[in-house]
């Protein structure tokens, strides 16, 4: 019952807010930031419930996650409202959130420069975007100047706007992760060499993005946090309907509405 009051509450609060505050425009206002706490909100109350069911019955990833006592008030909040992830992400567990308070990622390697070197690419992506956005914006696509140009000129030019416009989220998920590296949250331990991983709140895999050939590329590199979450707490949770069709369509109008 609780599941289904914070999921449906939450989600209808969310579009309240989408109805009144739209505008044929990309919006900066309070609902950027509810997209996230949205999610943190829902996967909160699915890892209580996960942290009460039998350790046996849950799925691995589940394991990890599990909160087998409720968080208090300032830590709940604490974790909602984290000061380089709640604008934009990235979404991270509350158990992650434990962990890093706690102390069990004290032993971490200095992160200053695997956080300078996430943020600078970041940097450049938003440079990259404010340089392309001169040539073709949002706008000019919908120009009589643009539909008067001949068809080759047309595909280049979407093709570069359809491009450009994803590395206005790259660079903001970048700098967001670069800051959550200084901070220690992201710390995910070491490969069998020996290499230090950041990647626990990563949300773009840049090297898997670039050269992208298929689309589950796509799943697998960009906003890896929001695919990873509709995963776990909206595909996975509807194992039991035992038709993967309905439980992709379920997911995919998730993701529409959110």
């Amino acid at each position: 019952l609780s599941i289904c009051i914070v999921f449906i509450g939450n989600l209808i609060h969310l579009l309240v807010g989408y109805y009144y505050n739209c505008t044929n425009n990309y919006d900066i206002n309070w609902t950027l930031p509810q997209c996230v706490l949205v999610l943190r909100l829902i996967a909160s109350v699915f890892d209580l419930y996960d942290g009460q069911r039998p350790y046996e019955q849950l799925s691995n990833d589940n394991k990890k996650v599990a909160l087998k006592e409720c968080p208090n008030f300032f830590e709940y909040f604490a974790h909602m409202l984290f000061p380089t992830s709640f604008l934009v992400g990235p979404h991270f567990n509350l158990k992650r959130y434990q962990d890093f308070v706690n102390g069990k990622f004290s032993e971490k390697p200095n992160s200053l420069n695997a956080a300078l070197s996430r943020a600078s690419l970041g940097l450049l992506y938003l440079i990259i975007y404010e340089i392309l956005s001169l040539f073709v914006s949002d706008d000019y696509i919908m120009t009589d100047e643009f539909a008067q140009l001949n068809m080759f000129w047309k595909l280049i030019l979407i093709g570069m706007w359809g491009r450009y416009t994803l590395y206005k989220y790259i660079s903001c998920w970048l700098l967001t992760e670069g800051a959550c590296i200084l901070f220690g949250v992201t710390y995910n331990g070491k490969n069998d060499d020996g290499t230090i991983r950041w990647d626990g709140c990563q949300n773009v895999k840049i090297s898997i993005f670039e050269n992208t050939t298929e689309f589950n590329h796509y799943i697998l590199s960009f906003n890896i946090n929001t695919n990873h979450w509709v995963a776990q707490y909206i595909y996975k949770r509807l194992k039991f309907l035992n038709n993967r069709h309905i439980s992709q369509l379920a997911a995919l109008f998730y993701l529409a509405i959110w």
